[in-house]
């Protein structure tokens, strides 16, 4: 029996790429049209931190290609397998609270689903420094997932989360998310907003997710461990060889500089 993840330097980076929700172009518009009409032409600066296999940095290429586009992640695993695709330019290893970049260096900075690992305050503050004086934040936070469309994947889903991911509802809660973004007193939020994605999953595809982005699952070898295998087992049993339409729910906020 495979041992599941146990921490995030474990994590697959190619099963990060092929089973995390691809994002569509609706959540990174706003944001974009925000940086264009407070700048009056293209941002020259845009950085990601937390990229992972940068599916957010890809849409952002495609919106803003004439933008120089940074990606920071403290996983060089990621930032080996980015480097391979040959896509993005500027890779740094580093972390939301050191970030390797100079003050006054950036005009937009993105979170996408990476915020709630960072200690909050500091990359917070970090995000102050960075930014130039016109700079924004996007900040996206993506719900547990739901099937709608049969109650017994959505139960088990559901009793997955709620075994495993006691903190959930913090991780999700953009409020609470928000409140060291705010409390640095360089930032209003001006837009708030959600899209939903629906994705045809496998019950292998929804394993992989399960698998490849929850780094606080246990080994195989403990209780919780075996617990998990049977609640995946059970998922499996019920899905078999048939897909669902797995439904995403991605939560967002964007943030706007008030001063330097």
């Amino acid at each position: 029996m495979k041992e599941l993840v146990k921490d995030s330097s474990t994590i697959r980076p190619q099963d990060y790429s092929k089973y995390r929700p691809k994002y569509s172009e609706d959540l990174f518009a706003p944001f974009v049209e925000t940086l264009k009409e407070d700048i009056g032409v293209e941002p020259s600066e845009i950085l990601e931190v937390g990229c992972g296999t940068a599916h957010a940095g890809k849409w952002i290429q495609r919106l803003l290609p004439n933008s120089n586009l940074h990606l920071v992640d403290k996983n060089p695993k990621m930032l080996s397998f980015l480097k391979k695709k040959k896509l993005f330019g500027n890779l740094l290893e580093g972390m939301g609270e050191n970030l390797p970049l100079p003050h006054h260096s950036t005009d937009g900075l993105i979170w996408a689903n990476s915020f709630h690992n960072m200690d909050r305050g500091k990359s917070s503050l970090e995000a102050r420094r960075v930014l130039r004086p016109h700079g924004a934040i996007l900040l996206i936070s993506t719900m547990w997932p739901r099937c709608e469309e049969d109650a017994r994947v959505d139960n088990c889903l559901m009793e997955i989360k709620n075994y495993l991911i006691r903190e959930s509802e913090e991780r999700t809660d953009l409020e609470l998310l928000s409140r060291p973004i705010l409390n640095t007193g360089a930032f209003t939020c001006i837009h708030t907003y959600k899209v939903s994605e629906q994705v045809e999953m496998t019950a292998q595809d929804i394993a992989g997710f399960l698998k490849s982005t929850q780094p606080y699952i246990n080994k195989v070898n403990t209780e919780k461990g075996f617990q998990t295998q049977a609640m995946l087992g059970d998922l499996m049993g019920i899905i078999e060889k048939d897909k669902k339409t797995i439904i995403f729910e991605h939560q967002a906020m964007i943030f706007k500089k008030l001063h330097s």
